[in-house]
């Protein structure tokens, strides 16, 4: 009678430790792949043309000589298909460990928060823009950070916005001040979706 052979087989995946390792995230991958889908969004939604992605993701302006106009297209993130768009974006995606709705309860999360309005701030005074930050997180739909103080002939569609009549149905304002942007201290957060569908298209232009 032959001797029965035993095999022996471990999962290739933990090799019979019953260990996992967690794939690596690649984060600029990750990081354009958000990009990608908010241009999609934004180009969809407000129907001005195809919003792009801004080459090394907005720091080409700051690294190289480049005209007036040229600088005006390439502020932020994302490049708009229109010369008066009045946004300069800064997008932010898969920092998960961020909790929009803790932001005025755990400081680590609201500074964290306020480097994104500050980088945002930076090119928006440069290109006489105003702030935005559209922020994403996993398997969430993507928020949008905007100052409350926009200007004289822009607070009214603030006031549109936050109205309980025809506003949005939830936001929140908080304070948040940036020392070299004293123009814009007060901010807004709702999802992106509800901004896009409740502003009219005007309030997207200079």
């Amino acid at each position: 009678m032959k001797k029965q052979e035993i095999i022996e087989s471990q999962c290739p995946q933990c090799n019979g430790t019953g260990k996992f390792k967690r794939k690596k995230i690649n984060g600029k991958k990750k990081g354009n792949r958000g990009e990608l889908k908010i241009c999609k969004i934004l180009t969809e939604k407000l129907g001005m043309g195809s919003f792009q992605r801004t080459p090394s993701s907005g720091a080409f302006s700051t690294t190289h000589v480049l005209s007036p106009e040229a600088q005006l297209c390439l502020s932020g993130d994302l490049i708009a298909p229109v010369p008066n768009f009045a946004f300069s974006i800064e997008n932010k995606c898969g920092y998960n460990d961020i909790e929009i709705g803790k932001i005025l309860m755990e400081k680590p999360q609201l500074k964290q928060l306020g480097e994104f309005l500050e980088q945002s701030c930076v090119d928006a005074d440069r290109t006489d823009r105003i702030p935005m930050v559209i922020y994403s997180k996993d398997y969430r739909d993507p928020v949008a950070i905007i100052p409350v103080n926009q200007g004289e002939n822009r607070d009214s569609m603030i006031e549109d916005l936050t109205s309980s009549e025809i506003g949005v149905d939830s936001f929140m304002i908080f304070n948040h001040k940036i020392e070299k942007y004293p123009q814009w201290d007060q901010w807004i957060i709702l999802t992106l979706n509800a901004l896009l569908e409740k502003s009219p298209k005007t309030f997207f232009l200079k």
